[in-house]
């Protein structure tokens, strides 16, 4: 028999509080990465324009999908 773990609900938050801040230094680090100057990145090169990129690639896929 499996025995029930209480979890203080204080602990709980500050797991996923953790877990947000993490992320959110992840994603501005990214983000300072491809706008300083030094690191050189083209504007072609950078993360949004391969998201638009495959954004419309995946809309005309699924529209010749839908086509009879």
């Amino acid at each position: 028999m499996q025995a029930w773990v209480y979890c203080e609900p204080h602990l709980f938050v500050s797991r996923s509080l953790t877990d947000l801040a993490t992320f959110r230094t992840g994603i501005g680090a990214y983000y300072l990465h491809e706008t300083h100057p030094r690191t050189g990145i083209e504007p072609h090169d950078r993360l949004t324009e391969l998201v638009k990129w495959k954004w419309a690639k995946y809309w005309a896929q699924r529209e010749e999908r839908a086509r009879p």
